[in-house]
């Protein structure tokens, strides 16, 4: 079985010129094409204890990070044209706090300025003060961002951000950085970004799941235990109130980003599986005796799934 994992599917924004998306045309192009290929599998389906392995290889299901807004206003009406759901992995943290989270920011920042003007500030104004250490810098270095494509800079100022710096400065530095290039025009954003708690109703009531993706998108691995739960929690409770399935997405996905700790918390919570961005199928035995750690392609893997960037 396979699972594909999306997350901005946009239209051309020409206030973000450097923007890296899915384009909405050449998604509903992908949905098409997965529906010749393969059999979709109902999602709510995931969630039995058993079911038939005939043709479990030619089944997929889709997943779409983060609580984008994008994902109410573009992908549902697609999903609802072919009669389809999906799982929307939510990041409680915009819905409780109204704030952008630091990963989003980086996108904007990168989005509207490209990898050479960010990481020329940073590199300027914060890269003296010692923000990261070597020990993490080793430990990621060879993990991040394997299968993307873009410039040397703009890799840079992702790792740095979000891998090598200091989680106790993490937020301050980020900030710092979104109010030199954005002013004061966080509200601005935030409402053109993320979906409403009204829009994850109307999914739910659309037949699609809502799951867990941590309460701030942070490095879980990075974390103190104590917060990595806290974390986790938040993230668990908050989409309890939308539906009963519990289902978690990893925070930027990769093995380095988790660990057997968080797997088997997650299990005591009685999570009944969990995703990463292993780029493989599913097969039918892992799915039911390594449920924390399951396999997801990115939509660029498949035809029609290239990212367009402004």
């Amino acid at each position: 079985m396979k699972s594909v994992m999306y997350h901005y599917v946009e239209k051309y924004n020409p206030k973000l010129k450097y923007f890296s998306y899915l384009d909405i045309k050449n998604f509903e192009k992908q949905i098409i094409y997965f529906k010749k290929k393969y059999h979709f599998f109902d999602c709510k389906d995931l969630f039995k204890k058993n079911f038939e392995k005939k043709n479990f290889k030619k089944k997929i299901f889709l997943t779409f990070d983060d609580g984008l807004l994008c994902h109410y206003r573009y992908v549902l009406p697609i999903l609802k044209k072919y009669n389809l759901n999906a799982i929307f992995y939510i990041p409680s943290a915009p819905f409780i706090n109204k704030k952008i989270l630091p990963v989003h920011k980086i996108h904007l920042i990168l989005g509207k300025y490209g990898g050479q003007i960010a990481y020329d500030y940073l590199s300027d104004n914060f890269m003296k003060k010692n923000i990261f250490s070597q020990k993490k810098l080793k430990f990621f270095e060879n993990k991040l961002y394997l299968s993307q494509k873009n410039t040397k800079k703009t890799f840079l100022f992702k790792k740095i951000l979000n891998y090598y710096i200091d989680e106790s400065i993490r937020h301050k530095v980020i900030d710092k950085l979104f109010n030199f290039f954005f002013k004061n025009k966080e509200k601005y954003y935030f409402d053109r970004i993320y979906m409403k708690k009204k829009h994850l109703e109307e999914l739910v009531q659309n037949n699609m799941i809502i799951g867990a993706h941590s309460h701030t998108h942070r490095v879980l691995s990075k974390l103190r235990k104590k917060d990595c739960e806290k974390d986790i929690s938040t993230s668990l409770d908050f989409v309890n109130n939308f539906n009963f399935q519990k289902t978690f997405c990893y925070p930027y996905g990769g093995f380095h980003t988790f660990n057997a700790s968080i797997q088997k918390y997650l299990k005591k919570k009685k999570v009944s599986f969990s995703m990463n961005v292993e780029s493989r199928d599913i097969n039918y035995d892992e799915f039911f005796n390594k449920r924390y750690s399951l396999p997801r392609y990115d939509c660029n893997n498949f035809i029609h799934g290239k990212i367009t960037r402004n």
